[in-house]
């Protein structure tokens, strides 16, 4: 099970080599914007269309998915939840499709009354954001941002959460060793089985990998999301980290060395 997996991962000295390098898993957890904010161009076309519709007084309708080829999930993000509440027959059908998405880390309120869904919705605005620091720690940060979490080892260093590949065992387990080893049993849901960067590092001469028989190492970078709700990263028990941060795609760029910047910024 996973506890002995842990064990093991504490006292094993023993890690996987391909090709004279050792293999690593790092991960990547990201932090969707919790408050998202319409581009000034949708803002714009939605108020001429509201215009030229009363102008005109036509009232036809294209659906999206005549005229546009789209992923199923990006019908989501343009329905309001007016829309939603009023596709919906039941109060039952509401609060299945509640509990199923809060499921997966969407929390939508669909407790919208009958009067209210068949009002205009009038102008698109923007949320008031507050915009206070509340520290790189924070997960509610920068709340119309992407955040990503990066740790701090002793030397000062920025870079993501990584753990070496014990024998007999799959990526993902070393992933979830990552989280509960380094990170305080922190819970992101991690995406996918296949990395989404790789890094091949070669080792220095006169390092200690080099003394150990070893030529380098190679990175498998994997992508997870924060669910939302969970508790925060924890690294009061880690030896390997001091400290830890959420960060945007800008303060990421500053905080990382160059390379690694460049291996990692276009899969974020």
């Amino acid at each position: 099970g996973r506890t002995a997996q842990v064990g093991a991962r504490h006292c094993s000295v023993s890690i996987n080599v391909h090709r004279g390098h050792k293999l690593q898993a790092a991960l990547v957890v990201g932090r969707p914007p919790a408050v998202v904010v319409t581009p000034e161009h949708i803002k714009t076309w939605r108020d001429f269309e509201r215009d030229w519709k009363a102008r005109t007084q036509n009232g036809v309708e294209v659906e999206d998915n005549l005229v546009y080829m789209k992923m199923q999930h990006e019908f989501l993000e343009q329905m309001t939840q007016a829309q939603v509440a009023a596709s919906l027959a039941s109060t039952e059908e509401k609060a299945e499709l509640q509990e199923l998405l809060s499921g997966e880390g969407l929390e939508l309120d669909f407790s919208l009354e009958d009067e209210e869904v068949q009002q205009d919705l009038g102008p698109v605005t923007d949320t008031k954001v507050v915009a206070k620091d509340k520290g790189l720690r924070a997960l509610d940060r920068e709340a119309t941002k992407n955040l990503f979490l990066v740790v701090q080892d002793k030397r000062g260093r920025w870079q993501f959460p990584i753990a070496d590949q014990l024998p007999e065992e799959g990526m993902r387990s070393t992933l979830e060793g990552i989280c509960d080893d380094q990170l305080g049993s922190f819970e992101p849901y991690l995406v996918g089985m296949s990395p989404v960067a790789f890094e091949k590092r070669a080792a220095k001469p006169d390092g200690p990998m080099r003394k150990s028989g070893l030529e380098g190492r190679k990175v498998f970078y994997y992508r997870a999301h924060a669910v939302p709700g969970r508790p925060n990263v924890d690294i009061s028990g880690s030896t390997q980290w001091k400290d830890f941060a959420w960060m945007t795609r800008e303060e990421l760029k500053k905080s990382l060395s160059l390379r690694k910047w460049a291996m990692i910024r276009d899969v974020i």
